[in-house]
């Protein structure tokens, strides 16, 4: 398993903010990533403060917010995105 820097959240246990986001119907970005030393081992990751009031606006967003996610961590790089309700967030594993 990949160890998380620390601007990410391995999609896992929900915290106090994402339960307040599931119950209003919030959608979240989900990154996949890979470390650059072992690109074989990538693992999904949803992305702290990239949450959207639907999928269509998170879609809108996250290109850019998944941008700038691998500007921060240039240890990993970013193969993919995509937007989940957070309802389904917990699925994103």
């Amino acid at each position: 398993m990949l160890l998380a820097p620390n601007a990410i959240r391995p999609s896992g246990p929900v915290t106090h903010r994402q339960r307040l986001d599931k119950e209003n119907g919030m959608a979240q970005l989900v990154v996949m990533v890979c470390l650059l030393a072992t690109p074989e081992k990538c693992q999904e990751f949803t992305v702290p403060g990239a949450s959207a009031p639907d999928v269509v606006s998170c879609i809108k967003q996250g290109g850019d917010k998944s941008n700038d996610w691998q500007k921060q961590n240039n240890r990993y790089f970013v193969i993919g995105w995509r937007c989940v309700m957070n309802k389904d967030a917990q699925d994103a594993q």
